[in-house]
């Protein structure tokens, strides 16, 4: 089933939904296992859209993601009707969320915890939003228990 599917540089061994976690959107997430022995957590949405069959290098497999997710956010932009005001504090808005996000995600997976986490921390490392998202809401969950 995998013989001729690839993501970027690498063949994909095997793919697994992963049932305890979904989007926001209420959309499938994937654990893609590779033959080399990596493993990727994506959307599924994300591995319709770039697994192939043949191999493709890394600025092709972004660029593909990338303007997909331009259509899709030009559409919500132009359903809103913004001004262009609107839309530079929109896309400020959208990053300081997104930089706050990947701050607190990456200090929980180091520290274990957000105590002593201090917002507007500068980014230390890179990771993705999937990533992001599920370690904090996993956080969550630990916190309501």
């Amino acid at each position: 089933m995998f013989d001729k599917k690839f993501i970027g540089m690498k063949k994909v061994k095997g793919v697994e939904v992963i049932d305890s976690y979904k989007t926001y959107l209420g959309n499938d997430v994937l654990m893609v296992t590779f033959v080399d022995g990596s493993e990727e957590m994506m959307t599924k949405k994300s591995y319709d859209l770039l697994v192939t069959s043949k191999l493709n290098d890394l600025t092709n497999l972004r660029n593909t993601k990338i303007k997909e997710m331009e259509k899709e956010v030009l559409n919500i932009i132009f359903e809103y009707d913004i001004t262009s005001d609107e839309f530079e504090y929109l896309m400020h808005s959208v990053k300081e969320s997104l930089v706050e996000g990947y701050n607190r995600a990456l200090y929980v997976k180091l520290h274990g915890n957000d105590n002593g986490y201090t917002p507007g921390s500068p980014i230390v490392g890179s990771i993705s939003m999937l990533l992001m998202d599920k370690i904090l809401k996993d956080k969550y969950k630990e916190d309501a228990e």
